[in-house]
């Protein structure tokens, strides 16, 4: 309800305005009176007795008078009703907009759309479509969280998952250790490469093919190539993620203690040239001096890491013996190749840095190659296993499904 659409406001505006008309057509006509009065004055009554006639004329004049003054109060009333009219009317509209309001706050899916804002309305539109394609939206967000999770897994590993796996088995028939190294880290690489690639393309493909259903060949060829291409790199990364799980290595470090492997085979005779002056002699123990310069030396070559030569798994820096204290199995301690015991001397290339533990074991054996027995064991995780399999192979399960309706 409006107080401008109000047909009683209309009525009595329309009235107001005759009224003022009925005003201005009295006045005029009592101008008129009065000019006819003083005329009929100037007459002469020699001429013309007009008494009788001015006498009515003044009769007709105050009777024009009292109009006006009745017209006048009149119109004063009129204005008033007229303004009662129109605040009674908007009061009246504010409190059934505000009913209306509120029960449209309560039951707002009863509110007809000519009464919705252009945010409720967008809202309703966005929620009929949703409805009408939530087998869409459901596929494509699976898809996207599918190449999420496996491309994820590729970049959280630094394409380097499959190491490990293929350096174990690589040096299992036979090749060598730096020859395994290098052949799997780049078969690696290239598969997480190409896991990546065909994980984004044949994501595209499907969710392409999901809205617009597309049938042609070309296309269709393209996306079964690369959701098989997806479903096998994705199944071979995933295959080094749950073996390095299982052992408890993650790539980087496994890379990082091959460094360390690497780095300790070069031994620290580099050091004899930077210490001249030093004296080396059969059957003496390492001196602080040595002993950290060997040590600086190896956490320089492990990017400020202390690791056992042997192993290169990370050890604990020395400490100082103290009684009743025991030291870590891990302690990083400094070994004669050529046992003390045996006249080995106490020089740089002489040295290695291994676990405590496998120092007390090795003694002053001179064939010795069980470190990694000796080195605190890696805990791996089945639970951990299972999770990356599943979650590097959600991706792999949708483009199977696109590939199976197809």
């Amino acid at each position: 309800m409006n107080g401008n659409d109000c047909s009683v406001c209309r009525k009595t505006e329309s009235d107001a305005l005759f009224d003022k008309r009925s005003q201005k057509n009295v006045n005029d006509y009592s101008s008129e009176l009065f000019s006819l009065k003083s005329k009929a004055l100037k007459i002469r009554k020699s001429v013309c007795d007009l008494d009788d006639v001015i006498g009515m004329i003044q009769a007709s004049t105050q009777l024009q008078d009292q109009k006006i003054e009745s017209l006048e109060a009149f119109c004063q009333k009129t204005e008033e009703f007229i303004a009662d009219t129109v605040r009674i009317d908007e009061e009246a509209a504010a409190v059934i907009n505000q009913s209306k309001e509120d029960f449209y706050n309560q039951y707002n899916y009863l509110r007809p759309d000519a009464e919705k804002s252009d945010w409720e309305a967008f809202w309703d539109n966005a929620a009929e479509w949703c409805a009408e394609h939530w087998k869409e939206i459901v596929t494509t967000v699976t898809i996207i969280i599918g190449a999420a999770l496996a491309i994820a897994a590729v970049v959280t590993t630094g394409g380097a998952a499959l190491v490990p796996l293929l350096s174990t088995l690589l040096t299992a028939i036979g090749v060598s250790a730096g020859t395994a190294m290098t052949a799997a880290t780049i078969i690696s690489f290239t598969v997480a490469a190409i896991a990546v690639g065909s994980t984004i393309g044949s994501s595209a493909l499907n969710i392409i093919d999901t809205w617009g259903n597309i049938d042609n060949p070309t296309f269709n060829t393209w996306q079964s190539v690369l959701n098989w291409t997806s479903i096998i790199s994705n199944g071979l990364y995933s295959a080094g993620n749950i073996y390095n799980s299982v052992k408890g290595v993650t790539p980087k470090e496994y890379l990082a203690r091959q460094k360390a492997i690497e780095n300790g085979k070069a031994g620290y005779s580099n050091l004899e040239a930077k210490h001249p002056k030093m004296k080396h002699k059969s059957g003496e123990n390492f001196d602080g001096a040595r002993k950290r310069e060997i040590l600086q030396e190896n956490m320089r070559r492990n990017n400020g890491i202390l690791r056992s030569d042997k192993t290169g798994k990370i050890l604990e820096k020395p400490q100082k013996s103290v009684k009743g204290i025991k030291h870590p199995a891990n302690e990083a301690q400094i070994d004669h190749i050529f046992p003390k015991a045996k006249g080995g001397m106490n020089s740089f290339s002489n040295a290695q840095v291994i676990e405590a533990f496998a120092n007390r074991v090795k003694s002053d054996q001179l064939m010795f190659s069980d470190y990694m027995k000796y080195s605190i064991a890696d805990v791996g995780s089945w639970n951990k296993a299972f999770c990356m399999g599943f979650y590097e192979n959600v991706n792999g399960i949708v483009d199977f499904s696109f590939l199976y309706n197809d």
